[in-house]
């Protein structure tokens, strides 16, 4: 059974001697949990963890599409659809979208730009909906000189190329289904051994139009595939 190591990450000024660097960035941490698939085995001091286990946890991140880890780092999210959690609706409109974009990069280091809700029991979108969402939204912001990192929130590889993304841009798919596997090595193969990019990788089952019924699922013990969400860094 594989185990897995949590470091219990603080912040406070007040730090223990002994405590190691997470990340080799500004956080500590001299606990860690002990986690395996069953559960919780409890806490760990951080001078017990393997060593090796150990050096991965504290050793510095390497950049991420020129972005530093070594502070926080902030992403400004702009959905321009008609139904996400916050804003959905509100910048639909290519023109309210660059405006709202502006004023999010104010602040924010990097932009994330998505075209389809993720949120739980939303519909799915075609390729071809989704890109005349984003792709509009992403070249009037290259065009008016906008330099950001920009990230495009998306499961399909079409719509990812069509974003046309810079070496410095982010290439964020949400999620990827059983059906999407062509979507999946397309954009490994094009995006990131032609362009470079790195990828980030999480796992939930299922697509946004079942998480109902997965959460449902959850609560009286049953047992679903996992699907995959996936994100790229360019």
């Amino acid at each position: 059974m594989k185990t897995y190591y949590r470091p219990i990450a603080m912040t406070d000024a007040a730090r223990p001697a002994g405590a190691l660097p997470l990340a080799g960035g500004w956080c500590w941490f001299d606990r860690v949990e002990v986690l395996t698939r069953e559960g919780s085995r409890g806490l760990m001091a951080a001078a017990d963890v393997p060593a090796d286990l150990r050096a991965r946890l504290t050793g510095p991140r390497a950049d991420l599409g020129g972005r530093s880890f070594g502070q926080p780092t902030l992403m400004g999210i702009l959905n321009v659809t008609p139904d996400s959690f916050s804003d959905g609706g509100r910048f639909i409109e290519t023109d309210a979208a660059v405006a709202q974009a502006r004023a999010l990069l104010e602040t924010a280091d990097i932009l994330d730009i998505g075209g389809e809700s993720t949120r739980p029991g939303a519909a799915e979108v075609s390729v071809a909906e989704e890109i005349a969402r984003t792709a509009p939204v992403i070249g009037a912001l290259r065009a008016a000189g906008v330099s950001a990192p920009i990230s495009i929130d998306t499961r399909k590889a079409e719509v990812a190329e069509a974003a046309d993304p810079t070496p410095d841009d982010e290439f964020d798919p949400a999620e990827s289904d059983e059906t999407d596997r062509g979507g999946l090595s397309t954009i490994t193969v094009t995006q990131a051994a032609v362009i470079g990019a790195a990828q980030c990788l999480a796992m939930w089952p299922g697509t946004s139009r079942s998480l109902v019924t997965i959460v449902a699922a959850v609560v009286v013990g049953l047992s679903l595939p996992a699907a995959v969400e996936f994100s790229f860094l360019l």
